[in-house]
């Protein structure tokens, strides 16, 4: 032909009754035009929008291409004529022949075209003799508001002898509402030689105001020539007037008769609404139809057996994408295609999955995201200036997963970041690949490494989110200024040391700024840690100290204060005739001046204060001191004077109370039975004693050696006059001698030490 292999590029047309014509004006196939082809290049865009009859007309033409044109509206006015428009366009006369080559209809858009009373095509395939390819084609809201047996079609192919591999179309918005009989539908096969339907996504949804609306998803209408049918998604949710002569169907035939669908078609998805006398899954005739997929099945016999029906979960009407957090079919249930053609990419250019694709136009992403890339600073990176304002990373939306709602942001010294490090979240936006994060709210540190994560996610609670995201890292610089420095300086009062970060004090301790000291006050034996004055106060021995100046502190110790003297002695100052078993007593009142005792010493003297005491310590504490049970024996008429000098043991120092008064008492005349002379016989020595003491009482008896606490140390049966006691298996202390005879009862107190 004399108008071959001609290129229309990047062009916008607008506002015409036809956007090209292309024309051979022959049906000789060696004449006939071929190569023609309207499209884009570079990147570039072409829009065929306001036109009224097509976008694209091809006549008699062997083989041409319509690639990545958008045709944005086509609006028929009513003229009263009947010429149905179509937005793209392919007849001729016969050919003389078989066309040598194919005609290409390819990644197009095809939107809002209407008609107000005429049957509309969204694309109108009447060449014959012809191979057709159409596949990666968008339709959307191709409307006639006609009525009668006007209708409206998205894809139809009618054309004798012509061949089509028709996939990986989105088919969408084809409505007649107004119009009676078969009044749309999706994709519409009508004559031909064979025809392949694979990938297609077809969704029908109107509101019918014709009692007599027809609408399927799939007509086919020859009942002869092969159709194979695969991986397809044919949704009709068309609502009609209830008790109306029309229907709804996914698929619809012209007759019952199914013989000419290819025993591989299968793995489709029909849906038609709630199964019902005008819901479809299949229609060929009033006694021939199918409200659901287990009675189509039956009738298929041997295809469309793994097939499934599912109101199938699309984004929106105008969007026949999946949403790919739904549970749906969709996903993984299509059989792969590589005869008679090898369909290995989506309609999006998405690669599709070798052993178990996706059904439909669509391969669906990964329900979660991508991972972030590329960060800045980059991952390993040292010398990091601790003033760094901002970390950065990309995202690159993908074919392969969705995008993400944002980022979570998570920052720290963990090696691992967890929750804890979690610092905030950044919104995603479609039209950005780069994405800050402020660093003006967290103060780096010097030579420190901190780790970060980036973690996209479709929901900043509930996910699904990015699968195994990367933890970065890098290391900021070394601090080289110089520190303040700055002096600890101690002064003790008293007699005590302090420790500063254990070491004990001795001069000033001069350490950079910011350094934390722990001092330990340490007091002298016999003296106590009263605190810490200067620039600092406290009472508590240890103290942690921050040197962010000179500090001054003084330490202060006080002597342990001896406690008081006792009082109200038993028997009482100056008493007479006093029993010779008389016990003996005291109190000791607390005094805050003074410490509490521990224990006492207790003086006796007989006769007089000449010469050295007879010296007992007791164990004892504030409050009333009586010893029914003591060391002493009195003897009758003599006179006793005593003192008692309360003292407090701290670390192994003893601190007596000071200036204590000597009281006195005198024992009664001898007036006792013969058991009083075995008391006054019962005697034991030494007193204390280390090993061994001995026992001298004249006859039989029992021995017990009891703890101040009441615990029976030991007991044997002892016979005087005088009897040896070993005491290596009793410790150390004060203890009760208590000898039993008969019913005489008698005790002494020794002391036990080593």
């Amino acid at each position: 032909g004399t108008n071959s292999n001609n290129s229309f590029l990047n062009n916008h047309i607008s506002n015409v009754l036809l956007g090209y014509v292309i024309d051979s004006n022959t049906g000789q196939v060696d004449l006939m035009n071929t190569g023609n082809f309207v499209g884009t290049e570079m990147d570039g865009e072409h829009i065929i929008e306001d036109i009224v009859m097509s976008g694209v007309y091809l006549l008699n033409q062997n083989g041409a291409t319509v690639d990545n044109v958008q045709f944005l509206s086509l609006n028929r006015p009513d003229d009263g004529t009947n010429t149905a428009p179509a937005t793209i366009s392919t007849t001729g006369a016969l050919p003389s022949g078989m066309l040598t080559n194919p005609i290409v209809i390819s990644n197009n858009t095809i939107k809002d075209q209407y008609s107000p009373s005429t049957t509309i095509f969204g694309m109108y395939l009447n060449q014959r003799n012809v191979h057709y390819e159409v596949y990666n084609n968008r339709l959307h809201n191709i409307t006639t508001d006609g009525t009668g047996t006007t209708y409206s079609a998205g894809i139809m192919l009618f054309g004798t002898g012509t061949t089509a591999d028709i996939y990986n179309n989105m088919v969408s918005g084809i409505s007649a509402p107004n119009s009676s009989g078969v009044s749309v539908r999706g994709i519409y096969v009508r004559t031909f030689n064979s025809v392949n339907i694979f990938y297609n996504s077809v969704l029908i949804d109107y509101a019918a105001t014709e009692a007599g609306n027809i609408s399927a998803a799939l007509s086919i209408h020859n009942i002869n020539d092969p159709v194979d049918l695969r991986n397809n998604i044919f949704i009709n949710k068309t609502t009609i007037p209830a008790l109306g002569t029309g229907f709804v169907t996914a698929f619809l035939k012209n007759t019952a008769a199914l013989g000419n669908i290819q025993a591989t078609s299968d793995n489709n998805i029909y849906y038609a609404g709630t199964p019902s006398e005008q819901n479809f899954i299949f229609y060929g005739s009033s006694t021939a139809n199918d409200q659901t997929l287990a009675e189509y099945q039956a009738r298929a016999v041997n295809f469309d057996q793994n097939s499934y029906t599912e109101d199938v979960p699309f984004l929106a009407t105008d969007n026949l994408h999946i949403d790919p957090l739904a549970e749906t079919a969709v996903r993984g249930n299509a059989s792969p295609i590589t005869s008679p053609i090898a369909i290995t990419t989506d309609i999006n250019g998405k690669e599709r999955d070798t052993e178990n694709p996706d059904i439909g136009a669509q391969e669906l992403p990964e329900a979660y995201p991508a991972m972030a890339l590329n960060p800045m600073p980059e991952n390993g990176a040292t010398e990091v200036s601790i003033d760094l304002a901002e970390i950065q990373w990309q995202y690159f939306s993908s074919l392969d997963f969705v995008d993400p709602a944002g980022f979570k942001v998570y920052f720290g010294t963990t090696e691992t970041p967890g929750e804890d490090e979690l610092l905030g979240w950044v919104v995603f936006d479609t039209e950005t690949e780069n994405y800050p994060f402020s660093l003006a709210e967290t103060e780096l540190d010097y030579e420190t490494t901190y780790y970060w994560m980036i973690v996209p996610s479709v929901d900043e609670e509930d996910g699904p989110d990015a699968q195994n995201p990367v933890t970065w890292s890098f290391t900021t610089e070394e601090d080289t200024t110089t520190p303040d420095l700055y002096t600890l300086t101690l002064t003790l009062a008293g007699e005590g040391t302090v420790e500063v970060d254990g070491t004990l004090y001795t001069e000033p301790v001069t350490v950079e700024e910011g350094t934390e000291l722990e001092l330990v006050a340490l007091a002298a034996a016999g003296w106590l840690f009263e605190g810490w004055s200067g620039d600092v106060d406290a009472t508590e021995a240890t103290i942690l100290v921050t040197m962010d100046s000179d500090k001054n502190i003084t330490a202060t110790f006080i002597p342990v204060p001896p406690p008081a003297c006792a009082h109200t002695p038993v028997p009482a100052d100056g008493e007479t005739d006093v029993p010779s078993n008389t016990p003996i007593g005291w109190t000791y009142t607390s005094d805050p001046d003074f410490s509490d005792p521990t224990g006492f010493t207790v003086n006796m003297w007989t006769g007089s204060t000449d010469g050295d005491p007879f010296q007992v310590d007791l164990p004892g504490g504030p409050g009333e001191t009586l010893y029914p049970e003591h060391p002493f024996a009195f003897d009758f008429e003599v006179s006793y004077f005593w003192q008692v000098v309360p003292y407090v043991e701290i670390d192994e120092v003893i601190i007596h109370a000071e200036g204590c008064p000597i009281w006195s008492f005198t024992i009664a005349e001898d007036d006792v039975n013969v058991n009083d002379l075995h008391q006054n016989a019962f005697n034991i020595y030494p007193n204390p004693a280390s090993d061994r003491f001995q026992v001298e009482w004249e006859g039989q008896a029992e021995l017990y050696i009891i703890g101040m606490d009441g615990r029976v140390h030991d007991s044997m049966t002892i016979q005087g006059p005088v009897y040896t006691v070993s005491t290596e298996a009793i410790p150390d202390g004060m203890y009760v001698i208590r000898i039993v005879s008969g019913q005489q009862v008698i005790s002494r107190i020794i002391r036990i030490a080593r």
